[in-house]
């Protein structure tokens, strides 16, 4: 079978080969396209300030996820865990989606309980903590420990008890 070549295929295959292709796919959601991995099921705000005027108009806690550029761990979190469906609605649902990089906010990651990447910190509303969770967590984990989070320490107890 011969090949065509492109500048003798009809305009109509050529006009296919584009409408299947999808419009709405940036950079920035391809596993490991330029953008790197971005999870496309939570709206995270690179805005700190925004973050806390957000958490504070919703009364919900800021999940302040740390990540860095060179990070495996915070690659295989943006790949698996954040954009997890049970994760993501957990996170829709209960908090204030914060992403930190690393590289463009050295003196807030100085500040906040970072001892390795990827970190996931728990902020009050008012900007008080609440949690750290160091290290990569498997969605399902993740899951666990957002929801352990947000629970109050009472009903923690009162359950153990």
């Amino acid at each position: 079978m011969s090949r065509l070549p492109l500048t003798r295929l009809p305009l109509t295959a050529l006009a296919t080969v584009f409408v299947l292709a999808p419009a709405t796919v940036s950079l920035a959601q391809l596993p490991f396209g330029l953008g790197g991995y971005t999870s496309p099921s939570i709206e995270w705000t690179e805005s700190s300030d925004e973050a806390l005027r957000s958490a504070s108009l919703n009364g919900r806690p800021i999940l302040a996820y740390v990540t860095s550029a060179n990070c495996t761990y915070c690659r295989k979190m943006d790949r698996e865990s954040w954009s997890d469906a049970g994760v993501a609605g957990r996170v829709a649902a209960g908090f204030t989606p914060l992403k930190i990089r690393a590289e463009a906010n050295p003196d807030l990651v100085q500040a906040l309980p970072v001892r390795a990447f990827p970190t996931t910190i728990v902020l009050s509303p008012e900007g008080q903590g609440l949690g750290v969770l160091e290290g990569y967590g498997p969605p399902g984990r993740r899951t666990e420990a957002l929801d352990a989070l947000l629970t109050p320490t009472t009903d923690i107890v009162a359950a153990a008890n």
